[in-house]
């Protein structure tokens, strides 16, 4: 078998290179086709995807949004309690040293109504006491004179007991004297018979 010329050679690669280079650019035009299909298919579905990623990051954004509006009410609310409270509590502790004050107040004035009053009581002590120390003056002086007076008359009385029994014993010796001399002169009367004209003698 006689070998191919070069020419034929050289055509049929030629030819084959021609059909491989149409073969490539059909299989080209078609894997371009489908890379592009692909695309937008990768493109609508980006779009979608993004679309729902934009909605669902929308939707959680408003989640969250709500979530810290709600937190922000809780806190507000919280803030609100504790200001109430803590106004209650200035309230409350302002009404407690207003009262403690009044109080105080009170007292003092309590306190300067009663010295007033102990002075005022201590003036009236003192005045009295004076009072009192001139009328016991005027009365040692009262009782001074009244036992001058009572031993002037004790005095006196002695004196008078002193007389009255010496005149006794001489109204009794006379008696006696007088009640002899009638025995003598009367013999005939009985005891007690001449009674009548003897002294008068009251008993003591």
């Amino acid at each position: 078998m006689d070998p191919l010329p070069q020419e034929a050679i050289n055509h049929t690669k030629k030819e084959m290179e021609e059909q491989l280079k149409c073969e490539l650019s059909k299989a080209y035009e078609k894997s371009e086709q489908k890379l592009k299909g692909e695309i937008q298919k990768t493109l609508e579905r980006c779009t979608q995807e993004k679309f729902a990623a934009v909605n669902k990051a929308i939707k959680q954004e408003r989640e969250l949004a709500d979530e810290k509006l709600l937190e922000m009410k809780k806190t507000l609310m919280q803030q609100n309690r504790e200001a109430l409270a803590i106004a209650d509590y200035r309230h409350q502790k302002n009404m407690e040293e207003l009262q403690e004050n009044m109080n105080l107040l009170m007292i003092h004035k309590v306190t300067v109504a009663r010295q007033e009053e102990q002075d005022k009581m201590k003036d009236i002590l003192k005045l009295k006491e004076v009072q009192h120390q001139a009328a016991i003056k005027e009365i040692k002086a009262y009782i001074s004179k009244l036992e001058a007076s009572h031993r002037r008359t004790e005095k006196q009385l002695k004196a008078v007991v002193y007389s009255k029994e010496k005149l006794e014993e001489e109204i009794v010796e006379t008696r006696q004297a007088f009640q002899k001399y009638i025995n003598f002169t009367f013999p005939q009367l009985g005891p007690g018979q001449a009674d009548f004209i003897l002294p008068y003698r009251t008993t003591i």
